[in-house]
């Protein structure tokens, strides 16, 4: 409808309006309509204009056909005729799609009997209500996944020291031992959840008496916490 309405003059827009409606109408079966009521298009809704002095004239109960001529298009009407196309497609009707749902103010409230005891099950004997969280912890953590820690930590040390001499951390590495390993788990705990600093040097740095931690120096001097970080393996 764009284009009769950019190639058409003033004069005859009305009559391109009117071609375009007629154009739709042979194609209206492939209209997906918005409603549930039939959806007739005919040429009782189209005014023809007159070409003598513009005025409108009305073709109530008359269909119209286009003649073409080098000026312009001209409708002219024809013999009424009406659209019968049995294959129109319809949207569904909200009626056919919320009757299944039904609301109620009605409300079922589920009964459940519950006969086991609630709390830890399975427990060390060593572990009673008064045991520290350590206890609880190392039952997650238990010492042979520490000791596993540990021998894949060294192992990659050495690995690193054959493929790298010149390695600043391998060249100086000792192996690391299980209660270590605890305290560098315990100090990365800390670094996570109780004090956040932009890198793990700055928690062994003096250069700053506000931000000072001397803390951290207490466990590992800043060299062999990042060198246990660098090495820190739990495969082989």
């Amino acid at each position: 409808m764009l284009l009769f309405y950019s190639m058409a003059s003033n004069k005859h827009r009305k009559t391109a309006t009117q071609v375009a409606a007629l154009f739709m109408s042979a194609h209206d079966s492939d209209i997906e309509l918005d409603d549930d009521s039939d959806f007739e298009f005919s040429s009782s809704d189209i005014e023809s204009e007159s070409e003598t002095d513009g005025a409108v004239s009305d073709t109530h109960g008359a269909d119209t056909s286009v003649v073409t001529s080098d000026d312009a298009c001209v409708v002219t009407p024809t013999a009424k005729t009406t659209d019968t196309s049995s294959t129109r497609r319809k949207r569904p009707s909200k009626k056919d799609t919320t009757d299944e749902f039904l609301w109620t103010s009605d409300v079922s409230v589920p009964t459940a009997d519950f006969t086991e005891t609630s709390g830890f099950r399975n427990l060390p004997a060593n572990l009673t209500n008064d045991s520290k969280s350590l206890d609880f912890f190392e039952l997650f953590l238990d010492s042979d996944i520490i000791q596993l820690m540990v021998d894949c930590t060294n192992k990659r040390a050495a690995q690193t020291e054959q493929m790298k001499p010149d390695d600043y951390y391998a060249r100086s590495w000792t192996a690391v031992t299980v209660p270590e390993m605890r305290a560098f788990l315990g100090v990365r705990l800390s670094m996570e959840h109780l004090l956040l600093k932009p890198r793990y040097a700055d928690y062994f740095s003096t250069s700053c008496q506000l931000t000072n931690t001397p803390g951290y120096r207490a466990v590992f001097s800043r060299d062999r916490f990042l060198s246990i970080w660098k090495f820190f393996h739990v495969v082989d």
